[in-house]
């Protein structure tokens, strides 16, 4: 088992697991769309990033092994406003009428979350 400290909480998680899975198993629910657990993680859509201490930058949980002792944050104003820039990217040539015709969809309900319109 490891010890994850997530957003000022102590957590026990399997061995094996990558953060998103972890942090998934914990309750913590973190955005993504390319994670699909029949491949390989990729990091591809970079909505799942997260600040680990000790590292630079933001990581992505999909592909990041959760080790013994990583410390954790999930939804700091910094990593929301990436998100929300992903996000915006992302929709920026995605019909609206998309959205509001089916918006039970994955990322139309991301793109309503954060404001992305």
């Amino acid at each position: 088992m490891h010890t994850l400290i997530v957003n000022g909480q102590s957590h026990r998680v399997p061995e094996g697991l990558t953060l998103l899975q972890a942090l998934r198993q914990i309750g913590c629910e973190l955005p993504s769309l390319c994670h699909d657990p029949r491949l390989k993680p990729i990091g591809g859509c970079r909505l799942c990033l997260v600040q680990v201490s000790g590292c630079e930058g933001l990581v992505s949980a999909c592909n990041t092994p959760a080790e013994d002792g990583m410390q954790v944050a999930t939804h700091t104003p910094e990593i929301e406003a990436e998100r929300r820039t992903l996000l915006t990217l992302l929709a920026r040539h995605y019909p609206p009428e998309a959205v509001e015709g089916e918006p039970d969809k994955p990322f139309h309900r991301l793109l309503r979350a954060y404001g992305v319109t």
